[in-house]
């Protein structure tokens, strides 16, 4: 069976590849070389939107549809743990090694708008949502650095804002800072999809420019 409507990819240290084959209503495991993927989990109620793992246990995943789940790639069966819910699917979606999982939510069909969207989190004991930031504008991806601190696009705002879960400080604009539209090198253009490097070096989704913007620690964008 061929993918139908594939929406989030995420990709572990060994090189695996997932798929959240939304259209298809199931999580996707293609390993290094592989001519085939295998089918982790068939969701009955919607399908997978977004998809995530922790870097410290290779052989668990997380999938957000209607519901935020957690599967083992190792089991024979496609039962998992229930995490928590969100009254619509996740924008982004990134876990920590102590299975704390962040999410963005909030978009407006045909428009990035202001306010509405939210960046929050869910931990292994409280299954119900904790808002962390509110009133973002069509929060699009998020990501975590090393040193805790949550990146996320701002797509409304055309901007890339950064959120410390150490201190729980106010957020701070990371990659500009006015949030105005453009095509230079300072300005971006509603970014989508956030990525980084094995040295931390950021890569922005700049969809409205047709590029990737990468961002380094020597700009002075990103530092702990």
């Amino acid at each position: 069976m061929q993918l139908q409507l594939p929406t989030d990819v995420y990709v572990d240290s060994d090189g695996n590849i997932f798929v959240a084959d939304s259209g298809n209503k199931r999580l996707q495991m293609w390993a290094p070389n592989a001519t085939q993927g295998k089918t982790i989990v068939t969701m009955g109620d919607s399908g997978p939107n977004t998809v995530s793992g922790n870097s410290k246990y290779q052989d668990e995943i997380y999938v957000f549809g209607s519901r935020l789940m957690k599967y083992s790639t190792n089991s024979s069966t496609s039962s998992g743990s229930y995490l928590g819910f969100l009254a619509e699917p996740a924008n982004g979606m990134v876990v920590d090694q102590c299975d704390t999982v962040y999410v963005t939510a909030g978009y407006v069909s045909g428009g990035y708008v202001s306010g509405g969207g939210r960046l929050s989190k869910f931990t292994s004991n409280n299954v119900t949502e904790q808002i962390l930031l509110s009133g973002l504008a069509t929060p699009s991806d998020v990501i975590l650095d090393q040193c805790g601190h949550l990146f996320v696009a701002e797509a409304g705002k055309h901007r890339i804002v950064r959120y410390s879960t150490r201190s729980g400080g106010p957020m701070e604009v990371v990659i500009n800072k006015r949030g105005l539209d453009g095509s230079d090198s300072e300005h971006l253009n509603k970014p989508i999809s956030l990525s980084f490097d094995s040295k931390w070096n950021l890569y922005v989704s700049d969809t409205e420019n047709h590029r990737i913007q990468k961002f380094d620690f020597l700009n002075g964008y990103m530092w702990c």
